[in-house]
C-alpha cells in the first residue's frame, strides 16, 4: 500500500492510544476511529491486491467491503477468524452513529482495538498471496478455486444452522409442494465438490457445472446478506432471538466465599447457541 495510507493508519492508532476507554463518551470516539481504520485498510487491500474498482468499493460500508475482499482472500487463506470482529465493529458503529446515547461496552471496544494490528498484518499478507497467485491462474483453476471457496462457505452455514432452514431462510417465498431452497444446499455443494475433483482442463467443464456454481453462489450470498441484515438489527439469523452482549463471572476457591478470577464476555443470541464472539478475561 502507498505511504500516505500507512501514515493515515498510524495517525488513527496514535489518536486511539490517547483515548481513555474508561470514559463513555471517549468510547464512542474510539468506535468511530476503529471503524475508519478498518474501512481504510479494507479499501486499500481491495484495490491494490484484489483488483477491485476503487469508486465502487469506497461507496460500501464496512460489512460489504469486507465481504468483497474476504471472498477473494478465501481462495488463499481462510478469513473466517476475522468475521466476528468486523461484524461486531460494524454493529457497534451503527448503534453509535444512530443513537446519541449509545455507549459501547469497554470490553467490546478494547477487544476490537486489541486485534486491529493483527488484522492489518493478516490482511496485507493474505492480499499479497492472492495477488501473486491469481495473476497466473488459468480459467479452470479459478473455476475450481471459486467453487471450493463457496463450498467451504456452504459447509460452514450447514454446520452453523443444521439441516433445517434457519430463521433467516424462513422468510423465503415457497410455493405449495416446494421446499425451502436451503434444503437443497447440501446436495448442491456435494455435486459441485465431486465435479471439481474431476476437472483438469477447460474441455472437462460442462454447462451444468457452471449452473451449479451460479446456484450455489446465489444461495450462499443470499443467506449471507440476510444474516448481515438481521445482525444489524440485533436479530439472531438462526432462531430469530435477540443478539445481546453479556458478561458472567467465573469464581473458584472457597465455596462459601468464592473469588472471581475471570470474566466471560459474550456477544450472541440470548435464546440459542448462535455466537458472534466470546472472550475470557482474567481479573
Amino acid at each position: 500500500m502507498t505511504s500516505p495510507v500507512e501514515e493515515n493508519l498510524q495517525e488513527i492508532v496514535k489518536i486511539l492510544d490517547s483515548v481513555n476507554l474508561d470514559e463513555k463518551y471517549q468510547r464512542r470516539v474510539a468506535v468511530k476511529l476503529l471503524y475508519d481504520y478498518f474501512q481504510m485498510l479494507t479499501l486499500e487491500v481491495a484495490v491494490h491486491f484484489c483488483g477491485l474498482n476503487r469508486d465502487s468499493i469506497k461507496s460500501y460500508h464496512l460489512g460489504t467491503r469486507w465481504k468483497a475482499v474476504r471472498d477473494r482472500l478465501r481462495l488463499v487463506e481462510d478469513p473466517k477468524q476475522w468475521d466476528k470482529f468486523v461484524y461486531e465493529l460494524s454493529n457497534m458503529r451503527d448503534r453509535v452513529e444512530h443513537n446519541d446515547y449509545e455507549y459501547p461496552e469497554k470490553a467490546s471496544v478494547r477487544r476490537i482495538k486489541g486485534v486491529a494490528s493483527d488484522f492489518k498484518n493478516w490482511l496485507i499478507k493474505a492480499g499479497n498471496q492472492y495477488h501473486e497467485k491469481s495473476s497466473g491462474w488459468s480459467f479452470i483453476q479459478k473455476f475450481v478455486l471459486v467453487s471450493q471457496s463457496y463450498i467451504a462457505q456452504a459447509d460452514w452455514m450447514l454446520h452453523l444452522y443444521g439441516e433445517e432452514p434457519p430463521y433467516s431462510a424462513k422468510s423465503d417465498i415457497v410455493l405449495p409442494g416446494q421446499d425451502f431452497p436451503y434444503k437443497g444446499l447440501g446436495v448442491l455443494r456435494s455435486t459441485l465438490d465431486a465435479r471439481t475433483r474431476e476437472l483438469g482442463k477447460i474441455e472437462d467443464l460442462k454447462n451444468e457445472d457452471i449452473d451449479n456454481l451460479v446456484d450455489l453462489v446465489k444461495e450462499v450470498e443470499r443467506l449471507d446478506a440476510k444474516e448481515n441484515i438481521l445482525l444489524r438489527l440485533n436479530i439472531c439469523p438462526k432462531c430469530g432471538g435477540k443478539i445481546v452482549e453479556t458478561q458472567s463471572a467465573i469464581a473458584g476457591g472457597n465455596p462459601e466465599d468464592p473469588e472471581v478470577y475471570a470474566i466471560v464476555y459474550r456477544v450472541g443470541c440470548e435464546k440459542c447457541d448462535y455466537e458472534l464472539n466470546s472472550e475470557t478475561v482474567d481479573v
